[in-house]
């Protein structure tokens, strides 16, 4: 009997601390970041439901949604709009996925994978149809610590 007790703390232990493993390095990805030539500043985000999420919260110049499939739609702000969702966390891979990207210029949502690159600098992220082989890669520039949102 004592046995069976010390081998299910010992099972327990190790699925929480697998699991513990398995949960680090996933929010690295959270924080503000700079989109193209500073053009825009993005917020990547936790959910309440653990994946990950992407806002924009900052633009150099004003755009509407104006290519949205949506007509209703088209008249917001692309500021504030939440145009990545759904991503969660691989440790193995070492990457977000399963979420979908949608892009303001075309008005249309793509499947998506995120990883991190220059010591947690750069944010890479890759936007596709099917497979990620036809699809985009976009970069963006993780602010500085000391680097304050423009307003």
């Amino acid at each position: 009997m004592k046995i069976k007790n010390i081998l299910l703390i010992t099972t327990l232990f190790f699925s929480f601390s697998t699991a513990q493993a398995l949960a680090d390095g996933a929010d690295d990805i959270v924080g503000f970041y700079w989109k193209g030539e500073q053009e825009s500043v993005i917020e990547i985000y936790k959910t309440t439901a653990d994946t990950y999420n992407g806002e924009v919260v900052w633009r150099f110049e004003p755009l509407q949604d104006v290519n949205n499939p949506d007509p209703a739609l088209r008249d917001r702000d692309v500021v504030g709009l939440t145009f990545m969702e759904g991503f969660i966390y691989n440790a193995k891979s070492d990457q977000w996925s399963g979420g979908e990207v949608y892009a303001p210029d075309s008005g249309k949502t793509y499947q998506g994978n995120m990883w991190l690159e220059n010591n947690d600098q750069t944010l890479k992220m890759r936007g596709y149809v099917g497979i990620p082989l036809f699809g985009r890669t976009a970069s963006f520039k993780r602010l500085a610590a000391d680097e304050d949102i423009p307003q």
